[in-house]
């Protein structure tokens, strides 16, 4: 039987979306810099796992940020990890180069840059009870779950290879959620998530299965 956990809604409306979102960028430090600002950040791609209010769960992964902001048009609930510091700046960055629209995002009927609304949840954020504790990683945030940690180094790697770590992450992120918001709302299937990732991961590596990334996937795919 697949597994389930109950979603969280916001005012436990259970038609609301949700769009999760992972960044993966390039960039190129000066010297002596340990940071580079978001702004010097190039997109390479971004992944969105689009969750209904059924809980049914579809992926997809574009280069460019255009896709992303239509669909806040929509007006979903917004989940990211570290995506009010470096994600959405990122994207809005990357929008302002392409001359895309990117209204939504901060004049629009949500109040996505907002960090007590609701409409944008950033689990970064959150667990680390918003500042009151140290940061969690995301590695630590999977392993907390039970899921194996991030075993994808993207610096360097094919497209394919960094467009399956992405929806890896998103799935991670999805799931990272759904365990720290319970409520009894609506039900999003563990199952559905996690099949749908390794799927699609293990056919665009089909020529770069190497035996880590194998194991890592059987390993994801069963917790």
């Amino acid at each position: 039987m697949p597994r389930s956990i109950t979603l969280y809604m916001a005012d436990n409306l259970t038609t609301t979306n949700h769009v999760f979102f992972h960044v993966a960028t390039t960039s190129k430090p000066r010297d002596g810099e340990d940071f580079v600002p978001p702004v010097r950040h190039k997109l390479r791609a971004v992944s969105i796992l689009l969750v209904d209010g059924d809980g049914n769960a579809t992926y997809q992964t574009t280069s460019g940020p255009g896709n992303f902001f239509q669909l806040l048009d929509a007006g979903p609930r917004l989940v990211s990890w570290n995506g009010r510091g470096f994600g959405l700046p990122v994207l809005t960055y990357e929008a302002l180069r392409r001359d895309h629209t990117i209204y939504n995002i901060h004049h629009g009927p949500k109040q996505y840059m907002n960090r007590y609304a609701g409409v944008h949840v950033d689990m970064a954020d959150e667990m680390s009870f918003r500042g009151a504790a140290p940061r969690v990683t995301f590695d630590e945030a999977a392993k907390l779950i039970g899921l194996p940690g991030r075993l994808f180094d993207m610096k360097a790697r094919s497209v394919n290879y960094v467009i399956s770590a992405l929806e890896i992450d998103v799935a991670i992120l999805a799931l990272a959620y759904c365990r720290w918001y319970r409520s009894d709302s609506s039900v999003l299937q563990y199952d559905g998530i996690q099949k749908a990732a390794v799927k699609r991961c293990r056919r665009r590596l089909k020529d770069e299965m190497t035996g880590d990334v194998k194991r890592y996937l059987k390993e994801f795919r069963h917790v």
